[in-house]
């Protein structure tokens, strides 16, 4: 039930990679046509035809990724891809994207083990943060990036001042030029400003963006850190 692509992938590097997917698919069938139609079917979703034959030795990482990903898809309907999709050129990301938004469409259970954040962004439907093995924080992807964050760079700015605005809104995070505060229950980027000067801080700019993973990262970690034990 379970294909795993492992970091870094492991594979015979005397066989070919159309080798080494032939053999784990005689342990997924004894039909021999059966057997075919998965490998043709690795092939294609790995986009591996123009170097399926060539010995895994001679692999780039790009292209052992691609055989990683195709073999785990081969093997199981539940695929763990531990950071398929970093330390890749764009254009072998963009191709292992693809699939794996196709196989999760497909209904297969698809977990990313990652520390490229961006990749996660493209294609998961949740994210869930770990910190010491502990879950940290948990959130739709939908739900994170269609939220809005105000960016307020303070003059002179001090850990007091920003501790400051940080209780007065416990979601912020500080950041090197001030703090950074998820537009959440009505909140807007004026009654930032507004708690600012009543605080008698010297905005130096604002802006507002859309929310990153990297907020939510950044202030899981910090949570985690800080808290008690």
């Amino acid at each position: 039930m379970i294909g795993f692509a492992a970091d870094p992938p492991v594979a015979p590097r005397e066989l070919s990679g159309l080798e080494w997917l032939g053999y784990l698919a005689s342990h997924r069938s004894e039909n021999p046509a059966v057997r075919v139609a998965k490998v043709r079917k690795a092939l294609e979703m790995g986009d591996l035809s123009s170097f399926a034959r060539r010995r895994i030795a001679e692999y780039s990482r790009g292209m052992s990724q691609q055989l990683a990903l195709s073999a785990a898809a081969l093997c199981g309907d539940v695929l763990l891809l531990d950071e398929t999709l970093s330390g890749l050129d764009p254009i072998v990301a963009k191709t292992l994207r693809k699939p794996i938004a196709e196989l999760a469409a497909s209904g297969r259970v698809v977990l990313i083990s990652t520390h490229d954040l961006a990749a996660v962004e493209r294609i998961a439907t949740r994210a869930v943060i770990l910190v010491e093995g502990r879950v940290a924080a948990s959130v739709r992807m939908a739900e994170l990036l269609s939220s809005r964050v105000a960016e307020i760079g303070i003059n002179n700015v001090t850990e007091s001042s920003r501790n400051l605005l940080v209780k007065r809104f416990p979601a912020a995070t500080l950041t090197p030029e001030g703090i950074s505060v998820p537009l959440t229950g009505g909140l807007t980027v004026e009654g930032v400003l507004v708690a600012c000067r009543t605080e008698h801080l010297a905005v130096s700019d604002s802006k507002v963006r859309y929310a990153a993973l990297e907020d939510l990262f950044v202030k899981a970690v910090e949570g985690s850190t800080n808290s008690p034990g």
